[in-house]
């Protein structure tokens, strides 16, 4: 699961995972999922549940901080633009070819 607050983007989810992916064995069967905490701020927690170590030897090891950078997005919001002037012809929409006659 990776934890971050509402500005981390799938990019980032995505990274987070294939870092994961890596550590993994490759019949590994990855399920990942993100959550929004927002009381995060410039922070991401990974957490991985593992099962299925049958008859080898496990070695504790202490969690791994990982520092990556990542740039906060502008948010889109309608009030940044007013569309209530905006004025579209039958000239400017094209029907798509599956629903022409």
């Amino acid at each position: 699961n990776i934890t971050g607050p509402e500005e981390l983007g799938l990019f980032e989810v995505n990274e987070a995972a294939q870092l994961v992916q890596s550590e993994a064995d490759p019949n590994a069967n990855i399920i990942f999922g993100s959550v929004v905490d927002q009381s995060l701020v410039d922070e991401v927690r990974v957490t991985v549940i593992a099962t299925g170590f049958e008859g080898f030897e496990l070695l504790a090891r202490t969690p791994q901080r990982v520092r990556r950078r990542y740039e906060s997005r502008k948010r889109v919001s309608s009030e940044d633009t007013d569309i209530s002037n905006l004025r579209v012809g039958d000239s400017d929409i094209e029907v798509p070819p599956f629903l022409r006659d």
